[in-house]
């Protein structure tokens, strides 16, 4: 497969046989990109809380199913920093999770969630 009839002549002149010509391209009819969000995978949420304050995964998913009353499963990948952690939470209770969140208390401390911004990556928290 050759990409420009260039490409095809040159090969063809150094004895290669059965050149077909191939688009770069991308073949609109086959591929139709969805649209952001359509994909329902999980969001990482910010949390101000981490190891400094001996926070385990489980203190996170307790705290998070507990107070929103959704189940454990909502919770993906967990994330713990020293002084933060990063818990993806499925897209569609992202909202609700950042909102029923801020002012509870885990391991003495009032979080203050957020949501973290995928497309910075100096910065994470939007």
């Amino acid at each position: 497969m050759v990409a420009t009839e260039t490409l095809e002549h040159d090969l063809a002149a150094r004895g290669f046989t059965n050149l077909v010509r191939w688009s770069r391209g991308v073949d609109t009819e086959l591929f139709h990109p969805r649209e952001a969000g359509v994909y329902d995978l999980p969001r990482p949420i910010f949390l101000n809380v981490g190891r400094k304050q001996l926070v385990t995964p489980a203190d996170i998913v307790g705290k998070i199913a507990g107070v929103t009353r959704l189940p454990a499963e909502i919770v993906g990948a967990i994330d713990i920093h020293q002084r933060h952690t990063l818990a993806d939470v499925r897209d569609e209770h992202v909202d609700l999770v950042l909102k029923k969140l801020t002012g509870i208390k885990v391991k003495g401390v009032p979080l203050a969630p957020a949501r973290v911004n995928l497309d910075v990556t100096d910065d994470p928290v939007a």
